[in-house]
């Protein structure tokens, strides 16, 4: 009864709303990883969202939640890297290097720490936004650019 990854309808918006993926037991990396994440620390397990390029995963770091805002920063705490969209795989950073490097793209350091809920959420509405794009659903995919527009406004504010 575990979910994971739809590779046969990878950018059906369905991917992207938490109550589908429940229910079909398939979703997209970030979807996946906020239902893996929310389990994980519901648990006390230190698992966070790690926002990488064309690919979302999870991070264990070392650390107890309280502490977490202090650390953010610092790639020493994450004791290893976890993929729900391939089945919960467990990744080294350097499986994390070398897979960015393949896209041809300089790594950053915040390709290797969690990033904040307000960031998981505007890339959830993003996937949205290039979703229905996709399927040329213009006023659905403007419609979530206005929301997106609202969630990075008040990210600014904070």
């Amino acid at each position: 009864m575990s979910n994971s990854g739809n590779q046969k309808n990878y950018y059906d918006p369905q991917n992207n709303f938490i109550n589908s993926v429940l229910v079909s037991k398939k979703g997209n990396p970030i979807s996946l990883s906020i239902i893996y994440s929310i389990i994980a620390q519901k648990l006390d397990l230190p698992v966070y969202g790690v926002n990488l390029p064309k690919n979302f995963i999870l991070a264990y770091i070392d650390k107890e939640p309280s502490n977490l805002k202090p650390f953010l920063k610092s790639e020493s705490d994450v004791l290893f890297y976890i993929n729900p969209f391939r089945n919960g795989i467990v990744l080294s950073r350097t499986e994390i290097e070398k897979f960015v490097k393949g896209l041809n793209i300089t790594p950053e350091p915040a390709f290797f720490v969690p990033c904040s809920n307000i960031l998981i959420i505007q890339r959830l509405i993003s996937n949205l936004v290039f979703a229905y794009e996709k399927l040329g659903q213009v006023e659905k995919a403007d419609m979530y650019k206005q929301v997106l527009k609202i969630v990075s406004e008040e990210d600014t504010e904070g």
